[in-house]
């Protein structure tokens, strides 16, 4: 009889597709790697064949989501015309990943609320701002270069851009409704811009 083979990266993906589940029913805190075990339909050794603890089975999916984010929204960002038309995407397609991945952030959220600073899961998320920084920063850049934008300094400008979209996924998770009536789109990218734009 032959040995199994077994697919690593399609059984790291049922993992993390459990895991999703399990903590958008149970929350982080609540969450045991026994509950993300029996979701996925595999024993709790093998979850941690693949993850050493809850945390790092939450920051893979966090990554995996972040990835999938990342390529949508900077997909095609070659192929925009102007820095301007690039930036706009990346807020629009911003916004409408908090509506498919609300659940998520919602998840984000708690997770955060059980970690202080200092610890390898903070710096890792140190990280990962830095790379949407950086991206959004070669945008304004791009954009000031070409006298699209206002010469003003290009990562301040991006840090701004990601603290006021983190500030509407909070909104977005607590008030809903409010959410769903405000032109959200509209009021930021005229703000945005018009903070942009060369005087």
């Amino acid at each position: 009889m032959s040995a199994l083979i077994v697919d690593k990266e399609a059984k790291k993906a049922e993992i993390l597709a459990a895991a999703m589940t399990v903590f958008a029913e149970k929350g982080f805190g609540r969450t045991r790697m026994e509950d993300v075990a029996k979701q996925a339909g595999i024993g709790k050794g093998t979850v941690y064949e693949y993850f050493r603890s809850k945390d790092e089975l939450f920051f893979a999916l966090y990554q995996s989501i972040l990835s999938t984010f990342h390529e949508k929204i900077f997909a095609g960002r070659s192929e925009q015309t102007s820095s301007l038309a690039a930036l706009e995407q990346f807020i629009i397609l911003s916004l409408s990943a908090f509506d498919e991945w609300h659940e998520f952030g919602i998840i984000l959220l708690d997770f955060w609320t059980e970690h202080r600073r200092g610890t390898e899961v903070h710096l890792q998320f140190s990280t990962v701002y830095d790379m949407s920084r950086n991206a959004i920063a070669e945008l304004i850049g791009n954009g000031i270069r070409n006298g699209e934008f206002a010469p003003i300094d290009p990562v301040a400008a991006a840090s701004a851009i990601i603290a006021i979209l983190d500030g509407i996924m909070l909104q977005r998770i607590f008030d809903p409704q409010l959410y769903q009536k405000l032109d959200i789109k509209s009021g930021l990218l005229g703000m945005v811009f018009d903070g942009l734009k060369p005087r």
